[in-house]
């Protein structure tokens, strides 16, 4: 699939599951929620929309990373398990860490061949 079909496949299952939820919290199956709370699924999304156009490992991993980055900030934000922003930072420090250490042992060294000369220079 190419990615521009990727990008409008995903804009429109967010669309759809945007309009799902107005719709029950309209007819008061769930309440009312201040999507206020919910902006770090912006980054979550557009993730999501990078790994799905990834052609490459770098662009998986900032795939990846705008992910991790969306779930850390929608936990703060909602203050599941009682993280909030001021005592979940290090948790940060710790992903960009793991992030860092992987991609420098997943890389190849880049390696310049030398092209002989017919003198054997």
């Amino acid at each position: 699939m190419n990615p521009f079909r990727q990008s409008r496949l995903l804009i429109g299952m967010a669309l759809i599951m945007l309009g799902v939820l107005f719709i029950l919290m309209n007819v008061g199956v769930i309440e009312s929620i201040p999507f206020s709370y919910f902006w770090p699924v912006i980054l979550m999304l557009v993730g999501v929309g990078k790994l799905f156009q990834a052609e490459n490992g770098k662009a998986r991993w900032d795939g990846i990373w705008l992910i991790l980055v969306g779930v850390w900030l929608q936990v703060a934000t909602l203050k599941l398990f009682d993280l909030t922003f001021r005592n979940s930072w290090p948790l940060v420090l710790v992903v960009w860490g793991i992030y860092l250490t992987g991609a420098a042992l997943t890389r190849k060294p880049h390696v310049t061949l030398v092209k002989e000369n017919s003198n054997g220079n």
